[in-house]
């Protein structure tokens, strides 16, 4: 019995030991699907949002991708799809009277998110990069930095370990001269107005290249009366004498805002390049939207290889009047294959680092941390054999420069009118501002130099101003333009702790500029807007001096120098613009010469013929530029109204 009694007892822990385990797995089970059930839910959700917020993005890059192109003149559709495998961007584009909407719906996994923005037409320029150079390229070395991204319509050359955050563009150039050319004598012997009326809505111009080749762009010599619209710029085949259908790919907008009051050149880059053969009829068409406002082309009847005509593309065209009239025009074909290229030596020592996408015809020993879209792969890091290119995409086409020949003129002209009844101002000879400073509430002529010499604390004021000969701020006072300034030598600014220039209305120099110490800032007048500083000669910006707009973010001081130097024998070797010092809110601009940023120096734009940057010299680029206003002269592009999403 006691034998079975034992038994009994070990069958009995047996059973509760695995009662006990069956809970234990029981509780664990309970334990675990408590857990892993809301860790599965958070991860659905998560993946769900994170799909969500992906077609978000994509959504916003297909929106930016269009307003992108309005922006900068190239071809849209009312509809565009984009579709990258499982993701897909409908964008759908209206007009809303002058306004465009833009509605972009992205797909991602069938997670819809939906954006609207509103463009419409304002007052403005659109500086898209912190560094654009022209056929003359772009130079960067001795550990410089660029914030923001560069395009250059010339080669970009990267040495000893420089660094640029954003993207790196070399367009393949131009020729340096035009293969057609109706552009004299430099005063238009005739005037062709279109754009007033239904029988003159739109002009075109036939031609003939002499060699066959890729259009890269137009220019013509024009002006604009009231409020017209943007224009459409077409190349087109013949049909009997008159314009027909239009070259595949061959149009562009020329914005509204490119073009002045005045008399002046304008350009428009074909970013498909169309091909066009020799000795053979095309149309160059100036397509206006509608009748309010116009433009008027310069004409003459010297082009031999094609002739004038007003009418309606797609409609009636008819003779000039007079007939016989050409318009002034210029047709650039492709000139230049250009290239990206760093350090030379050691592949590894010191590169040329591109944060962004590098995308050239030709990339030589860089280190491009995005996409590198080219046909030739020379020594770029990582390895011995190099990165190949990305081959995806043809080379890139030269962009235009942000302010045209058209806009400076009539900015010129715009102080000359202000100026045009001088003679009936207050006189005065060579004048020196003394310690306790000036107040002149009248505009003032100055027949010869003024020296500005009032002490810390006091202000010379005037309004309109016209210095004949040389204008010199020395001192240690604010210096307050309320009206135009005009310095037809000449200007200085040096001494002074506190030393201001404040213009209220555009300042135009003819001779040479040298900010040597202290401040540009504009006025407070000019709220949101940005100013303009024409220099003839060349502008120096010292080490001590900074630009300031006039307080909102959106203002900026814009300097734009039309001198050609260095390549003017009277230059010295001289840049046009030469910056030592941190400029501080300033955007320079030398279309025709070279600018160079030297040392610790900075601005936050640059557009220039050519560009160098040198030592720890340093671009920041801020998205305001994208939206540049003037407070006068001519002005228009596409602005937002509003971008929001809506679903």
């Amino acid at each position: 019995m006691k034998k079975n009694r034992n038994n009994d007892l070990s069958l009995c822990r047996g059973q509760a030991v695995l009662i006990a385990a069956i809970f234990f797995l029981l509780i664990s089970s309970v334990v675990i699907f408590g857990i892993a059930i809301p860790i599965s839910k958070q991860i659905a959700v998560a993946s769900d949002l994170f799909k969500s917020k992906e077609s978000f993005f994509l959504a916003e890059g297909g929106l930016e991708d269009v307003f992108y192109r309005l922006a900068n003149g190239h071809e849209v559709l009312s509809s565009e799809q984009f579709n990258f495998g499982d993701y897909n961007v409908n964008i759908a584009i209206t007009d809303a009277g002058q306004n465009k909407v833009i509605v972009a719906e992205a797909d991602r996994g069938s997670y819809f998110r939906k954006i609207k923005s509103e463009l419409f037409l304002g007052e403005g320029s659109s500086f898209n990069y912190a560094v654009q150079s022209g056929n003359g390229g772009f130079r960067i070395e001795g550990g410089a930095t660029v914030n923001g991204n560069i395009y250059s319509n010339g080669d970009v050359i990267g040495l000893s370990g420089v660094t640029v955050t954003g993207s790196v563009v070399a367009a393949s150039s131009p020729t340096v001269f035009p293969n057609q050319s109706n552009s004299s004598p430099s005063i238009p012997p005739n005037d062709l107005t279109f754009g007033s009326s239904n029988g003159n809505q739109d002009f075109a111009q036939s031609f003939r290249l002499s060699e066959s080749g890729a259009i890269y762009k137009a220019r013509m010599y024009m002006r604009k009366s009231g409020n017209p619209s943007n224009i459409t710029v077409k190349i087109a085949f013949d049909n009997n004498g008159l314009p027909g259908a239009m070259v595949s790919g061959a149009q562009v907008t020329l914005p509204a805002g490119s073009v002045g009051t005045s008399y002046g050149w304008v350009e428009v880059v074909f970013g498909s390049q169309p091909y066009i053969q020799a000795n053979t009829t095309y149309w160059l068409v100036l397509d206006k939207a509608n009748n309010s406002g116009s433009y008027t082309i310069g004409a003459n009847t010297d082009y031999a290889s094609g002739v004038g005509k007003v009418g309606r593309f797609g409609s009636t065209w008819n003779d000039t009047f007079p007939s016989g009239l050409d318009g002034y025009f210029e047709i650039f074909i492709d000139g230049f294959v250009s290239k990206i290229e760093g350090e030379g030596g050691s592949q590894w020592y010191q590169p040329f680092n591109i944060n962004g996408d590098s995308w050239a015809n030709t990339i030589i020993q860089t280190r491009t941390y995005g996409t590198m879209y080219c046909q030739n792969s020379i020594n770029n890091y990582p390895g011995p054999s190099g990165t190949p290119c990305d081959t995806s995409r043809a080379d890139p086409a030269p962009q235009g420069f942000p302010i045209s020949d058209s806009n400076i003129q009539s900015w010129k002209d715009e102080v000359s009118d202000s100026i045009s009844n001088s003679d009936l101002w207050e006189q005065s000879e060579t004048m020196t501002v003394p310690w306790n400073g000036i107040n002149k509430n009248t505009p003032l002529k100055v027949n010869g130099n003024l020296t500005i010499s009032c002490n810390n604390g006091y202000q010379a004021v005037f309004s309109d101003l016209l210095v004949t000969g040389n204008m010199s701020i020395g001192s240690s006072c604010t210096t307050i333009i309320n009206g135009f300034l005009k310095v037809n030598g000449n200007l200085s600014m040096s001494g002074g702790n506190t030393n201001i220039l404040m213009p209220a209305k555009t300042v135009w120099v003819d001779g040479n500029v040298d900010f040597g110490t202290k401040k540009f800032k504009l006025h407070s007048s000019y709220l949101g807007d940005s100013g303009i500083i024409l220099v003839g000669g060349r502008a120096n910006i010292g080490g001590s001096f900074v630009f300031e707009g006039s307080g909102q973010p959106t203002s900026y001081p814009i300097l734009v120098s039309t001198s050609l130097c260095p390549f003017d024998a009277s230059c010295g070797g001289n840049p046009a613009i030469s910056v030592a010092g941190s400029a501080g809110a300033a955007v320079v601009v030398a279309p025709y010469g070279t600018l160079r940023l030297a040392g610790g120096s900075g601005v936050k734009a640059m557009v220039a013929h050519r560009i160098e940057i040198s030592g720890s010299g340093e671009v920041n680029y801020e998205s305001g530029l994208a939206d540049i206003t003037f407070s006068s002269g001519p002005s228009g592009g596409w602005n937002v109204l509003n971008w929001r999403e809506i679903e």
